[in-house]
């Protein structure tokens, strides 16, 4: 394997040595490429191969291009479709024996990226992405930029101090958005790593910076052991904010490292995670007894936010020995952190682990560490550990300050776990347990409610109304996650094969009036029906049912709303369930 990272690097000097002699002028005045174009807002240079890109990586060593902006004009593609291979559904790195690699723009910490790139809603495919300094991504270091509507597709990451598919780290107000990376985050021949943050849009990213509309679909193949690694789906570290971005990547870690994070979107969180989804596995193995391992469907370890966010997919940690994993269907360790109108409902295992279906331990130790208006319809199943529907271990250390709050949640449907596994409050430190409630199952920490209770929201009081709905027809409460409460939007809500129906709800921060809704129903990506629903929409929150025979049959169901069938203009953003 070695050899193959040999040929990798000495791919990167050859590139350099032609850098050298490219047609690139520096003036002045500004810098001034071979390609088409300015540099100017109005008359941006225009990037249509891999050489352009090549040469813009070759002037950043030296230049921050300030206020210069590119534009991406068409699809490239950088190697031959055999740089990844596929055995049995899994990515493994392919022929890349004599394959480019490209060392990222802005790969100088010194000369940061600080300009304007606009990806024209185009992709970059089959890119190996490597440096010989220590942020590897198709940007390294960016501050103050904009990077926006590119995708790359089919492509590697290789680890490093700073990895991130489209910027490595990220600082001052950089903004990422409607970017996408898909392909393999893969091990390097670089050792001796004392920490990594990798992630498929940003390794490290800032406070004051943001990723919007981001989506990332990769598996790993990392096995090197830093002794701190943090990845996540989006960010391996976020101090900024990470908005409305889903995760489809499958993280995978049998580690023997000191301190492991890894999560759907962010591995370690300080800042900001709001409205994000998580729809990829994520499972992870101590190997080393002197381990921690944070596993999360949306953050491992967050000491900041996480707002109105969900997962849909199954997260699993192995401990070892005495040393516990800390896995959580939303957090795998809330320390000092809040999290807010959360939802799971994929399933959370575990084995010598704290497992929560919403956060594996709610830690205070210095601060507040809070968790409220969350929802769980998980299994939670744990072997060896401490489990719990909402939380795994709810501990406040000694410290006046120090309280761990679980309040105004729910702990239903599938799930059979009790709401709290291990309660606990250390000297002066408090735990504060309020307006918890399960469906048929005694619990000391909660209120336990039938369904009949539960379907006509008899006795449930402390949740938050601008979170939570109450579908009628025999549906269960549920969370809204709004992705932007700025926009109106059709939010998916419940779904009941064997009754033939659904509940569904649209969110409108201004709208009023009626309108049509428009349910198309979907098996195997064939429409077989579509069916409409006369509504009347108010401002904030309003709640649907509707009943077909179709919805027993499909496997995909569609809902828009639209003002009228004349006119058909959208009121909403669509929902799918």
């Amino acid at each position: 394997m070695k050899w193959i990272f040999r040929q990798i690097f000495y791919c990167v000097s050859v590139l350099s040595v032609l850098f050298t002699v490219g047609t690139v002028s520096v003036f002045a005045e500004g810098v001034e490429f071979s390609m088409p174009g300015s540099g100017t807002k109005s008359e941006p240079y225009l990037v249509s191969t891999f050489e352009h890109l090549s040469e813009i990586a070759e002037v950043s060593v030296s230049d921050s291009l300030d206020d210069i902006y590119f534009l991406q004009t068409q699809d490239i593609t950088v190697n031959s479709d055999e740089i990844i291979s596929v055995n049995s559904g899994y990515l493994s790195l392919g022929n890349i024996e004599n394959s480019s690699v490209f060392p990222g723009i802005g790969s100088n910490s010194a000369y940061p990226f600080m300009g304007n790139y606009d990806g024209g809603g185009h992709s970059v495919k089959n890119i190996i992405l490597s440096s010989n300094g220590n942020a590897s991504g198709f940007f390294g270091y960016a501050k103050d930029a904009i990077i926006e509507n590119l995708s790359l597709d089919n492509s590697i990451l290789m680890i490093n101090t700073y990895s991130g598919g489209i910027a490595a780290n990220v600082s001052g107000a950089t903004e990422i958005c409607d970017c996408s990376f898909s392909g393999l985050l893969s091990d390097s021949d670089k050792t001796n790593f004392l920490g990594v943050q990798m992630g498929s849009i940003t390794g490290y990213l800032g406070s004051g910076a943001i990723v919007t509309d981001c989506t990332a679909s990769v598996q790993c193949a990392v096995t090197i052991s830093p002794f701190v690694l943090n990845v996540g789906g989006i960010s391996g570290t976020n101090a900024g904010t990470i908005q409305r971005c889903v995760n489809y990547s499958e993280l995978t870690f049998n580690s023997d490292n000191y301190h492991v994070s890894f999560a759907g979107i962010a591995g370690y969180n300080t800042g900001s995670v709001v409205a994000c989804r998580n729809e990829g596995e994520a499972y992870g193995e101590m190997l080393n007894r002197v381990t921690v391992m944070y596993v999360g469907g949306i953050v491992g370890e967050n000491c900041g936010t996480v707002e109105r966010c969900g997962n849909y997919a199954s997260v699993s940690a192995v401990g070892n020995g005495n040393y516990p994993c800390y896995v959580g269907g939303i957090v795998g360790y809330n320390h000092t952190g809040k999290v807010t109108i959360c939802s799971n409902s994929g399933g959370v295992y575990s084995d010598i682990s704290y497992a929560g279906g919403i956060v594996g331990v709610n830690l205070a130790e210095g601060a507040v560490s809070s968790l409220d208006n969350c929802l769980n319809t998980g299994f939670v199943i744990g072997t060896a550990g401490t489990t719990g529907g909402l939380v795994g271990g709810n501990i406040a250390f000694s410290g006046v300050d120090n309280v761990a709050s679980v309040e105004s949640s729910l702990n239903i449907g599938d799930t059979v776990s009790p709401s709290l596994g291990e309660v606990y409050a250390q000297g002066s430190g408090t735990t504060n347990i309020k307006n918890i409630y399960v469906q048929d199952i005694y619990d000391e920490n909660a209120q336990t409610l039938t369904e009949n209770e539960l379907t006509t929201s008899d006795g449930i009081e402390g949740l938050e109304s601008e979170a939570w709905v109450y579908p009628k027809d025999g549906f269960m409460p549920d969370l809204t996650l709004v992705k932007n409460l700025k926009k109106a939007e059709v939010l998916a809500v419940s779904i009941d094969k064997n009754a033939g129906k659904l509940a569904y709800s649209v969110y409108s921060p201004a709208y009023e009036g009626q309108a049509v809704a428009v349910i198309a129903f979907y098996s195997s990506d064939r429409l077989i029906g579509v069916e409409f629903q006369n509504i009347d929409i108010s401002s904030g929150y309003s709640v649907y049912t509707a009943s077909s025979e179709k919805i027993a049959v499909a496997d995909n169901v569609k809902i828009m709303t639209i003002n009228s069938l004349e006119t058909m203009s959208p009121v909403a953003d669509r929902a799918a369930f």
